[in-house]
């Protein structure tokens, strides 16, 4: 029964931390577009009849718009002024959300971004055998913090406090470990050769 319950728990927090950032995105853009296109409409007033041009162009100058700022707003992000701004705002507010960084680095992993510090990979010992899990902290030279995540989702998982003669470091990448989890271990064997310390 508890494992039934401890499945069904991990199924349903997995599936809120899938949807929440969906559903902010969703009314983050929706907002944003409606802004738009009142702005993009007070453009066109002096140009041409806004009715008579009818939606259409509304809707191609708002997404036009839209993807302009997007892009002047990833300038921006990459100067030092926007760095510091948000690394303050992570270590003041954000890093409080639970789940947030690491959420942050697997989604920057994902689209391929820059990283200060990747987070390296290792194969943890369990009760039930060998976890595949990200290091994200070290607590000393031989105790590190590991997050083991659940499979099919990442963004939901355990952390285990690992001694060094439990873990096996994994040179893969971690957007590697973690398609590699989404598959149930499917293409273990490939992704592991010659990668696989002893154990």
């Amino acid at each position: 029964m508890k494992k039934i319950l401890k499945i069904v728990q991990t199924t349903l927090l997995g599936g809120i931390f899938f949807l929440v950032p969906l559903v902010l995105i969703s009314i983050i853009v929706v907002k944003a577009y409606a802004v738009i296109q009142k702005l993009s409409a007070l453009l066109l007033k002096p140009f041409v009849n806004v009715q008579a041009a009818g939606e259409l162009l509304q809707n191609v100058v708002g997404v036009f718009l839209l993807l302009l700022i997007c892009l002047l707003a990833g300038l921006f992000a990459r100067t030092k002024a926007a760095r510091r701004m948000i690394a303050y705002l992570e270590k003041g507010v954000l890093q409080y959300i639970p789940g947030y960084m690491l959420i942050k680095n697997m989604a920057e992993s994902a689209a391929g971004l820059d990283q200060h510090e990747e987070l390296k990979v290792a194969l943890i010992r369990t009760d039930a055998g060998w976890q595949l899990g990200f290091i994200v902290d070290k607590v000393n030279d031989s105790l590190f913090v590991v997050y083991a995540p659940d499979a099919p989702n990442t963004t939901s998982g355990s952390v285990f406090y690992v001694e060094i003669e439990n873990m096996r470091y994994l040179d893969i990448t971690q957007k590697e470990a973690r398609q590699c989890i989404r598959k149930l271990g499917l293409g273990s064997g490939k992704l592991f050769r010659d990668k696989l310390p002893v154990l």
